[in-house]
């Protein structure tokens, strides 16, 4: 670029004038603002919430697995458990004794 074409770019942008935005536009810029970050907290607060729960539900069960399912030295046995005998045995039956008596009819009571 030579010297007259810098001059020319210089002089150009010394021309434009910075414009503010509008109050209309002002207006909306900071409403986007406002709402982006109403969302953002609420995504984090939402996603704190979720990280507190999993941790609330992860931790008891982590800690009753391990409480629950040692077994004391104290309570093994090197001799096998006994094993029962298979004896007949006989279940009694009952047999009806009452013997069935007639009940008396609508003609039999006249």
């Amino acid at each position: 670029m030579d010297h007259f074409e810098q001059e020319l770019a210089r002089m150009m942008c010394d021309t434009q004038e910075h414009t503010p935005f509008e109050p209309r536009h002002r207006e909306r810029l900071q409403a986007g603002v406002r709402v982006r970050r109403r969302t953002r907290a609420a995504l984090m607060a939402g996603g704190s919430l979720l990280l507190l729960t999993g941790v609330g539900v992860g931790l008891p069960a982590a800690f009753a697995q391990d409480h629950h399912t040692t077994i004391p030295a104290s309570t093994t046995t090197s001799t096998p458990a006994p094993v029962p005998t298979s004896t007949p045995t006989t279940i009694p039956t009952a047999t009806p004794t009452a013997t069935p008596t007639a009940t008396p009819t609508a003609a039999q009571s006249r």
